[in-house]
């Protein structure tokens, strides 16, 4: 009997494991678990939500992609994007939340935490046209709906407890098509930012800006830092760099257009 108990036993944590990699594709790693309670407080402010972001949020949201920080799901009415985060990757077993290694690689994620959401909440604060944002929750108040309603991956639906949650809702931006025009708009964009005293930590033209309604935005709003004082040139040249390469891998033909451009714009904050 218990010989046999053993071997069903066995055979049962064979299967799951065997099934976790194959489940964890399939989901892109998605599961509620991942997304509910923070690992960490924080101290941000961000304006309350909206009517429109309550409204928009009263829609089903089906899975998009997934990004470092964040879930992404896009409403019914194929406008809205809904960003969850995920805290999977940022928690540390309890059991070992004291030993020396993984105390400090518990305050690397914490710091990562707290970056990515003082940068949420000042995107809404200051930044709303610039990031095409409707609104940010992040976390434990009574202004959400009860429920959220996420589709997954494989088309399993989620009703998720809205409050506790931390996400942003944005308008969709479509992908850049390579332009002169665009570009110039972008690096337009990146030089107000910039002037504003407000760099991006993660400088990348291809993943990080769009075009909503005509206008350039940049709808990576995770690693926005305020650091005052007026233009930032080494940020803004990283930026410039990353338009570059982007132009290299896809529209070399205007390369060299782009690059008169850029040259200019650098003689014009008298740096290069």
């Amino acid at each position: 009997m218990l010989g046999a108990m053993f071997r069903r036993f066995f055979i049962s944590c064979a299967i799951f494991f065997s099934l976790g990699p194959v489940v964890h594709k399939a989901t892109d790693g998605f599961a509620v678990v991942n997304i509910e309670k923070a690992p960490f407080e924080h101290c941000a402010t961000a304006p309350p939500l909206t009517k429109d972001a309550l409204a928009r949020l009263d829609q089903p949201f089906t899975y998009f992609a997934k990004g470092g920080q964040c879930y992404v799901f896009l409403g019914a009415d194929q406008k809205t994007i809904l960003k969850v985060f995920k805290f999977q990757h940022m928690r540390v077993p309890p059991l070992f939340d004291h030993a020396f290694m993984l105390k400090k690689k518990r305050a690397r994620k914490h710091a990562v935490f707290l970056e990515a959401i003082e940068s949420t909440a000042l995107s809404m604060r200051d930044l709303v046209k610039e990031t095409a944002l409707i609104g940010v929750h992040l976390g434990h108040s009574t202004d959400v709906p009860d429920q959220l309603t996420l589709i997954d991956k494989i088309g399993v639906k989620h009703q998720v407890k809205a409050h506790s949650l931390y996400f942003m809702l944005q308008e969709r931006a479509e992908p850049l098509k390579p332009s002169i025009e665009l570009a110039n708009a972008a690096m337009d964009l990146i030089e107000n930012l910039s002037k504003k005293g407000i760099v991006d930590k993660d400088p990348s033209f291809a993943l990080n800006f769009g075009l909503f309604n005509g206008q350039v935005v940049q709808f990576d709003v995770g690693r926005f830092v305020d650091e005052g004082g007026g233009l930032k040139q080494h940020e803004v040249a990283k930026l410039y760099e990353s338009i570059e390469h982007y132009f290299a891998d896809n529209a070399p033909e205007l390369l060299g257009e782009l690059r008169g451009n850029i040259k200019k714009r650098l003689e014009k904050f008298n740096f290069s």
